[in-house]
């Protein structure tokens, strides 16, 4: 729950119509959309249904899109902030996105902690392999999850995969399977955990550094984080 009781879902709903209309200006629509899906927050079909809008009803279209996600997420608040990530993001420039992304960041940012102390967290199990040994396949699904918890974007999985070991010709392999970017990653972590091609270590500190040379400090740093 966010500030004052109230979900991610609501405090998106409630800044929304500060913005809609900035959305469905050019710039910064494309960019801000371009983004979105390339994150998986707009999927493809979406996306060409919004591009046959126009000015304030294609901002209404991205905003109600993104508010539905953010409803249907296994994880609210990490959909927020992967949206309020690129509200604030350098690529996007837009002042007024800006401000209203770091707004919502900081009022589920400040709950989610407020929230773990009072309730601590008691991490899986898993995540003590950081300090006894590797990982292996049976570990797919909590990898995946620390990745979606420390908002590394799914669209950089060929680059993780070549840090963590894996060759271009089984990338390429994988990039041909006619899936999206959160599938292709899923292949690669599989592959990675399976030890393929020249893959050496299997360990969370291997991942973080992979994640790290992808360029996604941020992402890092959350890994460490969540591991603690």
């Amino acid at each position: 729950m966010a500030e004052g009781g109230k979900s991610a879902k609501d405090v998106f709903k409630k800044t929304l119509p500060n913005f809609i209309n900035i959305l469905g200006k050019d710039p910064p629509f494309s960019v801000v959309t371009a983004s979105l899906n390339a994150e998986d927050l707009i999927t493809d079909q979406e996306l060409e249904a919004i591009m046959t809008k126009q000015g304030v009803e294609r901002g209404r279209e991205v905003a109600f899109t993104l508010r539905d996600k953010i409803k249907d997420s296994d994880d609210p608040n990490v959909c927020l902030l992967a949206i309020c990530k690129i509200f604030e993001s350098e690529l996007v420039d837009n002042a007024t996105l800006k401000k209203h992304g770091e707004s919502m960041r900081t009022s589920i940012s400040s709950t989610a902690a407020a929230s773990t102390a009072r309730h601590p967290v008691s991490h899986p199990e898993e995540y003590s392999k950081r300090k006894f040994g590797e990982l292996d396949i049976g570990d797919l699904k909590t990898v995946r999850s620390v990745l979606t918890k420390a908002m590394f974007g799914p669209v950089h999985w060929t680059d993780l995969g070549l840090s963590l070991g894996l060759i271009m010709p089984t990338l390429n392999v994988i990039g041909r399977t006619n899936g999206d970017a959160n599938d292709y990653l899923k292949l690669t972590l599989q592959y990675w955990l399976e030890k393929k091609d020249n893959v050496t270590g299997t360990t969370w500190d291997n991942l973080i550094r992979a994640v790290r040379s992808t360029g996604d400090n941020a992402a890092a740093e959350r890994m460490q984080g969540i591991l603690k």
